[in-house]
């Protein structure tokens, strides 16, 4: 019998156990956040964990904190009443080499909350939490395929740009927050920097062969799978409108085996 069929029983009760694993991951999350159990967001988040939303007065930048700062908010806040109340988990996709996606739904707005997680030897950590706050504003109606045209377009502007190290025209397309995270050779997770992105540019390589997929959420947060050329591998994408205008706010790459 192949043990590599997916419907194998063997197949089907790892998927599942890992399918389970992140939901309680998930779920240590937002206990951690509601009851204010400060242990159960150290167990849970990554080293490099980040959150990042337009959660500003003017909505005129991309907010970014990182683990100790969130810690330390919910330390001095204390419990967060119903925090987790109205949310339902809308989408869980286990990827390639150990990665994870996750879309949470606050039922009572239908505003994203978007996670991106790792599989460590020690089990699943949350790696990024990505949203976007759209309280008060005034429902847009958005023409999805202009949209998605746009978004396709600066990516490849953006690849473009890589090529040519045009580093001016790149500095335009990065949020000032910008960074990558990546599994490289020695299977360590690293940290690229937006300072040590463009020291690095003229080694840089994005040969992208395909967009796989675009997906917007409220019109103002979109991420961009697509895949590589030469290193089989996905790349995500993560961009905010600011002011009318996408910024990339991050990539994170998988390289597949």
């Amino acid at each position: 019998m192949n043990s590599r069929l997916f419907y194998h029983e063997k197949i089907k009760q790892r998927n599942l156990a890992k399918q389970a694993a992140i939901y309680e991951v998930m779920a240590k999350y937002y206990q951690g956040v509601e009851e204010a159990q400060l242990d159960l967001l150290q167990d849970v988040f990554h080293k490099t964990w980040a959150m990042r939303d337009n959660d500003v007065p003017k909505r005129d930048r991309i907010n970014v904190e990182d683990k100790p700062t969130f810690i330390q908010r919910v330390r001095n806040h204390g419990p967060y009443k119903n925090y987790a109340a109205d949310r339902v988990l809308a989408d869980l996709k286990v990827l390639a080499e150990g990665w994870a996606f996750v879309q949470i739904i606050k039922t009572t707005s239908g505003n994203s909350t978007l996670f991106f997680l790792v599989e460590t030897k020690t089990g699943w950590l949350i790696l990024d939490k990505i949203w976007i706050n759209t309280e008060g504003e005034p429902a847009e109606d958005l023409d999805t395929v202009a949209e998605y045209k746009v978004l396709e377009n600066l990516l490849h502007t953006y690849q473009d740009a890589i090529k040519s190290t045009h580093d001016q025209y790149l500095g335009q397309l990065l949020d000032p927050e910008w960074n990558a995270k990546f599994w490289d050779a020695q299977g360590s997770l690293v940290l690229e920097s937006r300072p040590d992105f463009f020291i690095n540019l003229p080694q840089a390589d994005l040969e992208l062969s395909e967009i796989k997929s675009i997906n917007l959420f409220q019109s103002k947060l979109a991420i961009l799978q697509a895949s590589r050329q030469k290193e089989e591998g996905t790349v995500f994408f993560v961009l905010f409108n600011i002011e009318g205008t996408w910024k990339i706010a991050c990539e994170r790459r998988i390289l597949h085996a």
